[in-house]
């Protein structure tokens, strides 16, 4: 007998492939006695039935472009078992049959006429008898014309047989979307148009949509009031296994809500045993193992409405477990009751047939997230006196050149050119403070582009460019985990000896290297059985092949001018409105004088707000080292740049990048501070909802054509810019050959992976890809080399090595619905599958056109025109090649919206690299290569000092701010006796705990404030509220809510342990008497909190002491609890995380790592239940906590980060500290100054 059972997937490589089925098929596989064989698209659609592989057991199922006649041939032939029955999904197709089949079936289904106008169900012979023997149902009957007619408004009559409205129209193809409900007259009439989910809307509202199609065949069904405005997906594993997910039904608005996956939002809900029973019948009559059906929920009954079959649920491990577990119990039955075939049958079934085999993955990926890139231009002319000491930076040098820790080179040099007769001192002054502000981030960079006179060779002019920004962020980190690791279980399925025998080279630039560190971390980890690939412990740079290259740099400013003439508004080269261009905007080249209206009308009120609103309390965390300032920073040169120049087409990409970044990082911020008060609820988002489909039409518009507008200038570019790396993958793949598998993967910027995918559409190649779709952050070009030797088919002899080479396109974590889709604390979409690109090709003919387009290069000027300042001022090398050794650093330490720290400080360790290209800053700004002069570092020291003594003293002031508007309070409620609101509560309890504090923090401050820093790590509650930052009152917050989770667990296993606990006991004494001492231990972790609340319990004494604290609390809660009821806090358009993280705290109840609306909605429960008639009991109300279930966040687990706190030392922590504090206040100080 065999020692493995054969499992075959025959299924379009984009089901085939997909996440669901790798996490089902990689836990097959590591039971040990599954091979998996996926068939692959070039077997399904090229290759003739005969020569596909043989298989014991079949995995297949239809999908758009599979040739499902062409399976259900293969079966015939091999008789393999099917885990779904092929020929019964014909049936799926016909909405007549399936309703026919559940009704033969017993299952319910909404009451139906059928208008037949094509005879009935087109089913072949074959199946019409199979049906008739396995339910005794004729489905052969043809049926005449029907007759069809309105009655009246509405009523329809089909064949004599009546329906009233509201019914449902469905085409009888069950491929057909196109569905009609239709709404009587009493109901305001007219109609809803359902279609496929296309961006964030499934249905429309249609007032015309009155009389019914009269040009097909069509299902009309009552329509169902469903309960809760829910429908409900059931996917069925066998007949005894069912799981259920509701979402929100399209006829409620037609509004889809998508995760950051791009799946429309679904909840997990449980079967009665009549809808199990259900799930039983139609997986037994339509012989689907695995198989999908929709559910309506109407009163106390259920209802059928459509059957689906192969679909699974997306993302839940638990589903995966249990459906990897039943196939392989299902394999294993079927082998015992067919035996397999043995080892000889195999040799022989192997002989006759082939299977392609991937031999080689070469992938070029873009990037993962990163924040918006800002930057500013400065010219300055070589015959103008006072431009020399700019000049004189370039040493000669002709090339492009590029400091990035010698920035204090530029500033000194504006500060000498200041003072020369004609210098446009303002302009200088604001470069240099640019400079100044921006230079302790870590990817500030100045680049020196000189441009000569192309007449004489003489200097014209320096340009200057300042950059900063675009930063790897914590969404980046997931992506590239994410991506690394799903792919690494498509590889260990396709070819595992591919990751034996793996390359990976990165560009230098720090977000790319970043995405290229993690993603290998993930893709090659070493899981520590002897049969895993091992990791190999080298990345390679290369920055001849993957970082920026000037060579194309005269084309591309040509191409640009061209762009920029025909963005003009009176321009005669204006373009005709592009293919698929929203038909409600206006044209390419008058968008943008709208955008400029939309911008400076939010900017107005994004100014109001920050005048009347504290917006440090919009939004708790800000990810990606941000804050309220910096926010209208960016947003105030934006709104400038585009009332300067409405119609720069260079502006669209810096606009587009900002709304998709805070849309995903800032939403709620973003949201807050561009609403208008005088705006109603529905109208608050219209504005910023319209400038983002119109910033991202125009970007898409522009950003591909900045590569190339014809052809011609795409080819030039693209070999100018990237036909090193296509000369490079070229290689990879004519080695694959002589290897058992290979992988290459090469990590860039996105101006590569557009110039890439230009030069492959320039080569002849078999382009099936419609249309070019976005690159967005993790785009992807792949290369995949297949390969067979037993090939039998008519196109090559027997016995000869046939290859076949694909190309494959994914536009990265892109959505066009970004400002829709509900966010996790990731903040991070999730990249697109791959789609083919390019058909299944000779492989030796695709390689011969795409080695013809390199060797074009030949002939042109291929310098990439740039050098490091580091290089040209201080000798340091600069290799295009270097080998970097892979970080061991679990991918955690990357910038967190935890801590809000930049990429670069403390929770990135230092990197040894052979030269200074790539750089990770310390805890300190940036330095040069030399060590400091003592001066220099006295005066950074007295400079740490100065800003700690503001910053703590600031915080004093406003202790004093605070009492004078607590009085205020006071007043105010003694003069009109009215109650003190909730928030009002807070505060003055707050200022009395600050007020109590105060003296010893006084004495402190004027006597060893270097203790200060030491105390907000230690005994942050022997500080007053005004003197820690938010970014550290969060992290005390994280460390509590560890113990705090841990305490709920152990209180609810104790509560459970304890049988003799009266829940309706009379008071909490008597009822707290009844609890272990150990539980009431545990009682008092979980309602302790932070130093910035009120109250603060103590572990400390007896258990009588712990029992008054806990009584007294919850007496306090009692009282507060009604006054939070009718807080402001609460409200819906409120968004004051502090005061909601707060509330939680004090009630025990989860207030980190959640948003907003989810600490709203635990409170809201809490009150339910504190306030509810009759009153709870005290034990019930002090055990609230552990009843109330926890929100699941997808952010880095809290005890993990608590436990990474915990590893640095007392000098790390005291560093982070003291950066914090400086780092805020050099903030605060540059926004004062501008």
């Amino acid at each position: 007998m065999s020692s493995s059972i054969r499992l075959g997937v025959a299924a379009m490589d984009r089901k085939a492939r997909s996440k669901p089925m790798q996490n089902i098929l990689n836990r097959m596989l590591s039971m040990g006695d599954f091979e998996v064989i996926v068939f692959g698209d070039k077997v399904i659609l090229d290759e003739d039935v005969d020569t596909w592989p043989i298989v014991d057991v079949l995995i297949s199922f239809f999908s758009t472009g599979f040739p499902l006649e062409k399976a259900i041939e293969y079966v015939k032939l091999r008789k393999p078992v099917c885990v779904n029955d092929l020929s019964m999904q014909t049936v799926l197709w016909d909405r007549r049959a399936v309703l026919r089949i559940l009704a033969a079936a017993g299952v319910p289904t909404p009451p139906s006429v059928t208008a037949d106008r094509d005879g009935g169900p087109q089913l072949d012979e074959f199946m019409v008898q199979e049906i008739k023997d396995h339910l005794h149902l004729d489905l052969g009957l043809r049926h005449p014309p029907a007759s069809v007619r309105l009655l009246d408004h509405d009523v329809l009559q089909v064949n004599g047989d009546t329906i009233r409205k509201p019914f449902v129209e469905k085409p009888v193809s069950g491929e057909d979307h196109n569905i009609h409900i239709y709404f009587p007259a009493e109901r305001g009439g007219g109609g809803r148009r359902l279609f496929r989910k296309v961006g964030n809307k499934s249905s429309e509202f249609d007032p015309s949509l009155v009389e019914p199609r009269m040009d097909g065949s069509y299902v009309y069904e009552s329509f169902m009031d469903v309960d809760n405005a829910e429908d409900i997906k059931v996917y069925t594993i066998g007949p005894d296994f069912a799981y259920a997910e509701t979402r929100k039904s399209p006829v409620v608005d037609g509004l889809v809500k998508r995760n950051p996956d791009g799946k429309e939002i679904r909840y997990v809900t449980q079967l009665s045993s009549e809808e199990r029973e259900m799930a039983r019948k139609i997986s037994l009559s339509f012989k689907q193992f695995i198989c999908g059906f929709d559910l309506l929920r109407v009163k106390d009954k259920s209802y059928v409405i459509d059957v689906n079959g192969w679909s699974f649920v997306k993302g839940n491990d638990d589903y995966y477990d249990k459906c990897a577990e039943s196939l392989a119990h299902f394999c294993r039955s079927q082998s015992v009751a067919r035996p397999l075939r043995t080892a000889s049958e195999l040799v022989h079934a192997n002989d006759e047939t082939s299977s392609w085999v991937l031999k080689a993955n070469v992938t070029v990926f873009r990037h993962g997230d990163r924040t918006p890139k800002q930057k500013i231009k400065r010219s300055f002319k070589a015959n103008d006196p006072w431009s020399a000491p700019i000049v004189d930076l370039l040493q000669g040098c002709r090339e492009e050149i590029i400091l990035r820790s010698q920035l204090e080179l530029v500033s000194d040099a504006l500060q000498r050119a200041m003072p020369m007769e004609g210098a446009p001192v303002a302009d200088l002054e604001f470069a240099a403070d640019i400079i100044e502000r921006k230079k302790q981030y870590p990817g500030t960079k100045i680049q020196l582009k000189p441009t000569f006179d192309k007449s004489n060779d003489k200097l014209e002019k320096v340009q200057m460019v300042i950059k900063w920004g675009g930063e790897f962020s914590h969404a980046a980190r997931h992506q590239a985990r994410d991506y690394g690791t799903n792919m690494r279980r498509d590889m260990l399925i396709m070819n595992k000896e591919a990751l034996r025998n793996c390359f990976i080279y990165t560009s230098s630039e720090r977000r790319v290297f970043a995405s290229a560190e993690i993603f290998a971390e993930a893709f090659l980890r070493d899981e520590g059985s002897e049969d895993e690939p091992t990791k190999p412990k080298e990345m390679i740079v290369r920055k001849d092949l993957l970082d920026d290259s000037n060579a194309a740099k005269d084309l591309m400013d040509e191409v640009k001018k061209e762009l920029q003439s025909t963005m003009q508004p009176d321009s005669l080269k204006a373009p005709e409105r592009p293919e698929n261009w929203p038909a409600d905007l206006p044209s390419p080249n008058r968008i943008g004088c709208e955008i400029r209206e939309l911008l400076q009308s939010l900017g107005e009120t994004m100014h109001e707000n920050f005048a009347k609103l504290d917006v440090d309390k919009i939004q708790q965390r800000w990810c990606t080292h941000e804050t309220p300032t910096l926010f209208r920073e960016r947003w105030d040169k934006v709104i400038e740049d585009f009332r300067d120049k409405p119609n720069e087409s260079s502006r669209a990409s810096e606009l587009a990048d900002m709304l998709s970044h805070d849309g995903l990082h800032n939403r709620a911020f973003l949201e807050t501070i561009f609403s208008a008060d005088t705006d109603d609820n529905e109208q608050k988002l219209e504005r910023l909802h319209r400038l983002y489909r119109m910033s991202l039409a125009l970007f898409s518009y522009i950003c591909p054509r900045e590569y190339g507008i014809t052809m011609e200038q795409k080819e030039q570019i693209g070999l100018l810019t990237s036909q090193p790396l296509l000369q490079s993958i070229v290689d990879n793949l004519k080695a694959s050959e002589k290897e058992k598998g290979l992988c290459a993967l090469y990590f860039t910027k996105e101006s590569h992976v557009h110039t890439l995918l230009n030069l492959i559409l320039c080569s002849h190649l078999n382009i099936i890809m419609p249309h070019m779709p976005a690159l967005d952050y993790f785009s992807s070009i792949t290369f995949e080399v297949y390969e067979r030797e037993n090939a039998t088919s008519s196109s090559c002899a027997v016995g000869k090595k046939e290859r076949s080479l694909v190309i494959s396109l994914s536009e990265g974590a892109h959505s066009s619905e970004i400002l829709f889709i509900r966010l996790d604390a990731r903040h991070a979409l999730t990249p697109l599958p791959s789609r083919p690109l390019t058909s299944h090709m000779n492989f030796d003919d695709a390689i011969e056109k795409l080695s013809n387009l390199c060797n074009k290069r030949e002939t042109l000027d291929t310098r990439r025109g740039q050098i490091e300042g580091a290089t040209l001022y201080f000798g340091e090398q600069d290799a295009d090649q270097r080998v970097v050794t892979i970080s061991q650093t679990d991918v955690h330490e990357y910038d967190s919206p935890l801590t809000g720290r930049p990429l670069g400080h403390s929770t990135v360790p230092m990197r040894a690299f052979h030269d200074s290209t790539v750089r990770w800053s310390d805890l300190e700004p940036k330095k040069e290569s030399k060590k400091l002069p003592m001066k220099t570092r006295i005066k950074q020291l007295w400079s740490t000092v100065k800003y700690l003594f503001r910053f703590y003293l600031d915080g004093v002031k406003q202790i004093w701010r605070n009492r004078t508007a607590v009085k205020a309070i006071k007043r105010q409620v003694r003069e009109t006796k009215r109650d003190y609101t909730w928030e009002e509560t807070q505060m003055i309890l707050t200022h009395s705990s600050d007020m109590l504090k105060l003296p010893l923090f006084l004495l402190i401050l004027v006597t060893v404030e270097e203790l200060l820093p030491l105390m907000v790590i230690y005994t942050p509650f022997l500080l007053p509220s005004t003197c820690i930052l938010p970014s550290q009152i969060l992290k005390i917050r994280q460390r509590l809510e560890v113990n705090r989770e841990a305490a709920v667990q152990k209180i609810q296993e104790l509560v459970g342990e304890a049988k003799d606990i009266q829940p309706e006991g009379d008071s909490l004494q008597d009822a707290m008497s009844a609890l272990p001492p150990a539980c009431l231990r545990e009682l008092t972790m979980y309602v302790e909190f932070t130093n910035v609340s009120v109250y603060n319990l103590s572990k400390w004494g007896t258990d009588g002491l712990r029992r008054k604290r806990i009584l007294d609390h919850v007496k306090q809660l009692q009282e507060d609890d009604k006054r939070l009821k009718v807080a402001d806090v609460l409200q819906d358009g409120n968004v004051n995380m502090d005061l909601l993280s707060n509330a939680c705290n004090q009630r025990g109840l989860c207030g980190v790592n959640v948003t907003a609306a989810q600490m709203k909605q635990m409170l809201r429960i809490w009150l339910d239940h504190s306030l509810a008639s009759p009153a709870p009991s005290p034990l019930q109300l002090v055990l609230l906590p552990s009843r109330i279930p926890p929100f699941k966040s997808e952010e880095i687990p809290l005890d993990t980060i608590v436990e990474e706190d915990k590893k640095q030392t007392i000098q790390e922590k005291t560093s982070t500290v003291v950066h914090e504090v400086v780092e805020q206040e050099k903030r605060k100080e540059a926004s004062q100054r501008s």
